[in-house]
């Protein structure tokens, strides 16, 4: 199999072109005695019509881009609990597909991983200050704000201390900072359905978002290269016992 396009050798079992979209032919590669090239073997499906197609490995960045779009949307529809929650839920959805389909079909690249981590960024944001904002919930602002910050304070500080080591505008995948950043997600639609936010969840949040900060810290500072889906050093060092046990 053959793309005339892209003048490439292709395996046998691909119908379409990974590079271009294009059909594979059923020709004879260029130079006998050459194996076929191996390349990803999944389909391109064309998305639209006409000559512009969209390759499957752009559908996590497209993801992202539909958070970074949408998440505004939380602070127009604050007002209305029920529509705030359904929004909120569907674009967190698109938070865990973008990561999982990059990483399982190998679909990573340095515009994906910038795009993911301005979505959750702008996510969290709109989705916080909707807190904030008339009618607001039920809670002592002068509290909630104190409590808030030191994780906030460190985050921010871990995102500077990146850029300045490894030239990255990116946040680290570390499965403390997955199961914290889970818990976390689910709170801001509990606070919106109970009406008010409980001081002594919000304090839990904030020291277990501190610690993973903390993590975050001591991997940048001791790490030779950036690896944004570092498990973290609670993880690998439960996992190498875990791997050493008989």
């Amino acid at each position: 199999m053959r793309c005339l396009a892209c003048q490439v050798d292709l395996n046998e079992n691909v119908n379409f072109c990974p590079l271009c979209g294009g059909p594979a032919e059923d020709i004879p590669p260029l130079i006998e005695g050459v194996a076929y090239q191996v390349y990803p073997s999944y389909e391109s499906r064309r998305l639209c019509r006409g000559t512009r197609t969209m390759r499957p490995g752009h559908i996590p960045n497209a993801l992202s881009l539909f958070r970074v779009l949408f998440s505004p949307g939380l602070l127009l529809s604050h007002r209305n609990p029920a529509l705030f929650i359904a929004l909120y839920f569907v674009i967190g959805a698109t938070d865990v597909l973008d990561g999982r389909l990059a990483r399982r079909h190998h679909w990573k690249s340095n515009l994906g991983a910038k795009l993911d981590g301005l979505g959750d960024a702008l996510f969290f944001l709109c989705a916080f200050v909707s807190i904030f904002l008339p009618p607001r919930l039920e809670f002592n602002v002068t509290k909630a704000l104190a409590t808030a910050s030191v994780p906030i304070v460190l985050k921010l500080f871990v995102l500077v201390l990146t850029r300045l080591r490894f030239k990255e505008w990116n946040g680290m995948h570390t499965y403390l900072n997955r199961f914290f950043g889970s818990l976390l997600f689910f709170s801001v639609p509990l606070f919106v359905w109970m009406g008010k936010v409980n001081y002594w969840i919000l304090l839990a949040l904030a020291v277990a978002l501190s610690v993973t900060a903390v993590e975050e810290t001591v991997i940048l500072l001791t790490a030779d290269t950036y690896n944004p889906d570092h498990k973290g050093i609670l993880a690998e060092k439960f996992l190498s016992g875990h791997r050493r046990a008989p």
